[in-house]
């Protein structure tokens, strides 16, 4: 096994990948492609008379990464047989980790006072750990709008809200190589923060794959609040797919059309929709909210349904 995922990440990505060596038959090798490198795909003996099995499950699908990952699938390419793509690959061997993460730790995601009596003082929440570089300019983008004041948001360092000693040393059980804002993956934040907050803006880890939903993405549809996602291209679609409310009818199809892969104009777009969102006031958000609550209890409804479909995916996706 190829996995470097610590903390409360790795017993989950070893039950799935559990599951699905059972599945494997003898000509079939299975490859976690999560930390791929040259070394470890050498070490695999492969050859042409073998079916490349290859995982993409805590981190994104990486045949269009950086160059040495790149590199490692193409070597896999020319000494397998063929390759089936599973897990965070937009096709029909999806399933989603996260999902199942959050299967196995439900405790602080479906903590009732997180829904129990929302008031809305802020206008959005975007929390951020990892400043990465399309994260940063989404939210330069915001600061030139003028439409960072209008919501907390997380980032350089700075972290949003106040967490309970026995929350905060769960969070740190996991690896947060030196990043000063804790991983928080195993739940909501802080409720009161979470409670003051009409729009969550999700700014997803990747930019550059064709689908990758982490915890960030679900977090919303479980704690009851609209929702955008400044993400992969095909995020929206593969949760419309899926069954859930994207709220299309309130915030449009910014993400959709034009240059697919243009991360800085669906950047651009997402400003300037939020920037004509942002004219209903306070009072106004906390009224739509109340009219929302049907479709955001569906969509948290939809989940729980959706994490035992995707586990039973997670245990036939190779039949």
């Amino acid at each position: 096994m190829n996995s470097k995922c610590l903390g409360v990440r790795a017993p989950v990505d070893d039950y799935i990948i559990n599951l699905i060596k059972q599945q494997l038959n003898d000509n079939q090798i299975f490859i976690d492609t999560g930390w791929l490198d040259q070394e470890y795909v050498e070490s695999l003996n492969l050859n042409k008379e073998q079916t490349a099995v290859l995982y993409s499950g805590i981190d994104w699908e990486n045949t269009t990464c950086i160059d040495n990952r790149i590199k490692c699938h193409t070597y896999i390419k020319n000494n397998t047989k063929d390759q089936i793509h599973i897990g965070n690959t937009n096709n029909q061997h999806y399933f989603n980790y996260w999902a199942e993460f959050i299967r196995q730790n439900p405790q602080r995601f479906f903590d009732d006072q997180y829904t129990s009596s929302p008031k809305i003082v802020n206008k959005f929440l975007c929390l951020n750990r990892k400043m990465h570089e399309h994260r940063t300019y989404l939210l330069e983008q915001f600061d030139q709008a003028g439409i960072s004041k209008h919501g907390l948001i997380s980032r350089d360092g700075s972290f949003v809200g106040n967490l309970d000693s026995n929350y905060l040393d769960q969070i740190l059980q996991d690896d947060t190589e030196g990043h000063d804002i804790p991983n928080d993956i195993i739940g909501l934040g802080d409720p009161d923060i979470w409670n003051s907050c009409f729009l969550n803006v999700v700014a997803e880890t990747t930019i550059h794959t064709d689908v990758f939903i982490s915890e960030k993405t679900w977090k919303p549809i479980i704690g009851q609040r609209p929702f955008v996602i400044f993400g992969d291209y095909a995020i929206n679609l593969k949760l419309q797919e899926l069954g859930f409310d994207t709220f299309d009818d309130l915030f449009g199809q910014w993400w959709k059309g034009g240059e697919t892969w243009d991360w800085q104009t669906r950047a651009k777009k997402l400003t300037s929709m939020l920037t004509d969102f942002f004219d209903n006031s306070i009072s106004q958000l906390n009224m739509l909210y109340e009219k929302l609550k049907p479709r955001l209890e569906y969509n948290r409804n939809r989940f729980v349904e959706y994490q035992q479909e995707n586990i039973n995916k997670i245990g036939t996706v190779l039949v």
